[in-house]
């Protein structure tokens, strides 16, 4: 190789490898530019598939695409305790009860109330309230940490078919309070937890046909009886009796 090329490729490795911040002072608005297209390409791809996006437009789907009628079977799954609801449901409100295991059990306390009711709007009203509002482990997030909410939808019809709850004691390393009780001791004077989780599934729905009002049932007319008004209300005029002749 000769000097001159050694002495030019020596300079390019001094300012490229080497000296690397003389570029990005030459291309300032460059490398700021590309920072902030990178920046907002993310930022879109992360709003886009954010679990507020899915759910609005899974609700949209179900709005034009969901079922007036329909019969559902949800599943409350929990360690040791299952139970299952399945109801005919029309205009969102639960009607015929074909089975109901849970009107005492850990998937609905207590009698089951409307807004526990396995409607398709419940069940978006369950993902919407954990997004508003996460949840924590019964103990609090910085003794059990918060809890994860995760939901799945149908994609011909948008109604949710899966929301999973899981205990995330790994993320209370996120949370200032979980580390000054670490330090202050009240950590340790946290109670054991029983919650880890459950899940709700939809194991089963059937769009159920629209109700039909029954028509009344015209009898056929015989003979001897009274012929009908006509259709348009206005009875027939009498006509005048014959008078005999002569009179």
């Amino acid at each position: 190789m000769s000097t001159s090329r050694l002495a030019r490729l020596t300079a390019i490795i001094h300012r490229y490898v080497l000296n690397p911040f003389s570029v990005i002072r030459r291309h300032r608005w460059l490398v700021v530019g590309g920072v902030a297209l990178i920046f907002a390409a993310l930022t879109l791809m992360i709003g886009f598939n954010s679990p507020a996006r899915q759910l609005r437009n899974a609700q949209n789907l179900w709005a034009s695409e969901g079922a007036r009628r329909y019969r559902i079977t949800v599943r409350f799954e929990r360690p040791y305790s299952d139970c299952e609801q399945e109801f005919d449901v029309e205009n969102e409100v639960a009607g015929f009860k074909h089975r109901d295991s849970c009107t005492v059990g850990t998937g609905v306390i207590g009698k089951p109330r409307e807004e526990t009711m396995p409607t398709v709007s419940n069940l978006f009203q369950r993902v919407a309230d954990g997004l508003a509002a996460p949840l924590c482990g019964q103990n609090g997030c910085v003794c059990d940490g918060p809890v994860e909410m995760t939901a799945q939808y149908d994609p011909e019809r948008g109604y949710p078919t899966t929301i999973e709850y899981r205990l995330r004691p790994d993320w209370r390393w996120s949370d200032p309070a979980f580390w000054l009780a670490q330090l202050n001791g009240t950590l340790a004077q946290c109670p054991m937890t029983a919650y880890v989780g459950q899940t709700i599934r939809v194991v089963g729905f059937e769009a159920l046909p629209a109700a039909e009002a029954e028509a009344p049932v015209k009898e056929p007319l015989v003979a001897g009886d009274k012929k009908p008004e006509s259709e348009s209300g206005i009875e027939e005029l009498a006509k005048p009796e014959a008078t005999a002749e002569g009179d």
